[in-house]
């Protein structure tokens, strides 16, 4: 059997096999089971020249009245010689939540921001934000390219 990688281009395939592996997809992944395959998916070696795990949450306010919470669990990668220049892509596992406390702040927390990957995951999993996913009011749950940054095609 071929061993999983991923690069900028397989990574989102890879995160969407990992789940069908688990038996879920989206948008129906429970945050404690995408919890888990996303630590798995941080575990797929990498390819890219550059590859950074995320934890960001943040308010949608597309309805002012009954906002919605998001979590991402996502991993940067980038490839620098992809034809054209460098293809940059967030892959991530999108969950959001109805009914979440104002109390929860926007964050974007990078894994170059820590001394380990380890330290990282710890760092997440004491966050009061990754507290309130555990058990919120989960709405949707599912894989996603969050942004890309695509080479330009004249180039």
């Amino acid at each position: 059997m071929t061993e999983l990688r991923v690069n900028a281009l397989k990574s989102l395939a890879v995160l969407q096999y990992l789940l069908a592996d688990a038996g879920v997809e989206g948008p129906f992944v429970p945050f404690d089971t995408g919890w888990k395959i996303y630590q798995t998916f941080l575990k797929v070696p990498s390819d890219s020249s550059e590859d950074v795990p995320t934890f960001q949450t943040s308010w949608l306010r597309e309805n002012p009245g009954d906002p919605v919470f998001e979590v991402l669990l996502g991993r940067q990668l980038t490839d620098r010689t992809a034809p054209g220049g460098p293809l940059i892509r967030l892959v991530a596992l999108q969950f959001l939540f109805e009914k979440a406390p104002s109390t929860l702040e926007e964050l974007e927390r990078w894994a170059t921001d820590t001394p380990s990957l380890d330290r990282f995951l710890d760092d997440i999993e004491h966050s009061e934000e990754f507290q309130y996913a555990c058990n919120g009011e989960l709405i949707q749950g599912d894989a996603i390219v969050a942004k890309e940054d695509v080479p330009d095609a004249a180039a």
